[in-house]
């Protein structure tokens, strides 16, 4: 018995939308540094402070697929892990819990465009 075969109208259509999406979605960096942006304030404010140096220091990066942020300063480890006797800041990681619905809504804005310039429904 020959095997059954389904012809799908529109396939190539499809397949081509899906394929700008998943190449368009490959990238962030855009995304990424509106995060990135938005989060360095934060962690700016929740950074110690004795003469400013640590505090200013902060910086961001943003690659395709992350957000990265950096202090040069050779004792912004400690601050913000901690060390003896030093108690940690966790500046990084309470600007990221206290910025989760703006960050969500940044990847949801930044997916729904892609998938719109892929001419795919978001409805």
């Amino acid at each position: 018995m020959p095997d059954p075969q389904l012809k799908v109208e529109g396939q190539d259509e499809v397949l081509r939308a899906f394929n700008k999406f998943s190449d368009s979605a490959d990238d962030l960096k855009d995304v990424n540094a509106q995060v990135g942006q938005a989060l360095i304030g934060d962690i700016r404010s929740n950074t110690r402070v004795r003469s400013g140096t640590l505090k200013s220091s902060w910086e961001t990066t943003a690659e395709p697929m992350t957000a990265q942020f950096a202090n040069p300063q050779k004792y912004a480890v400690v601050q913000e892990m901690g060390g003896v006797q030093v108690e940690p800041t966790h500046a990084v990681g309470r600007a990221y819990e206290a910025n989760q619905d703006a960050i969500t809504g940044a990847y949801a804005d930044g997916l729904t465009k892609r998938a719109k310039r892929a001419n795919i429904d978001t409805a």
